[in-house]
């Protein structure tokens, strides 16, 4: 029990230290991240940028009043700035079950943007902006 329950309690106390520290670096970029495009951000949140190709990149994602910005968790990666005029937004569904749960925005037939949250919300923001309803201050 001497050395059980040290190492058991040393355990979860450098996975939680562990976790905790890479949360603490990503928050900081991305605030970092934030404040430099901080011109008229309308929603930000994390996600994948998927392409053509179908690869998957993940990173964070930003709506302004004329792009999607997309921010990799990879450092050697660039950051992709896609133009809301040159989107035709559709909603992507997820192809198991009879719900179809939204999964993402396809931005174009090259790129689709997979959001962690609310990807409707993120549609309804693009769609309004490239209507017009979007360029008056909110």
């Amino acid at each position: 029990m001497d050395v059980v329950f040290p190492l058991i309690f040393g355990t979860l106390f450098g996975i939680t230290w562990t976790n905790a520290t890479k949360h603490e670096k990503l928050k900081n970029k991305y605030s970092n991240f934030a404040e430099w495009n901080s011109g008229a951000i309308l929603c930000s949140g994390m996600g994948s940028l998927i392409d053509a190709n179908h690869s998957e990149r993940k990173g964070f994602i930003l709506l302004t009043r004329d792009a999607v910005i997309f921010n990799p968790n990879d450092a050697n990666d660039e950051t992709t700035k896609i133009k809301l005029s040159d989107t035709t937004p559709q909603i992507d569904k997820s192809w198991v079950g009879f719900l179809k749960m939204p999964t993402g925005i396809q931005l174009t037939n090259e790129r689709s943007v997979k959001l962690a949250k609310f990807p409707r919300y993120w549609l309804e923001k693009i769609k309004n902006i490239r209507s017009g309803a979007g360029s008056r201050n909110e």
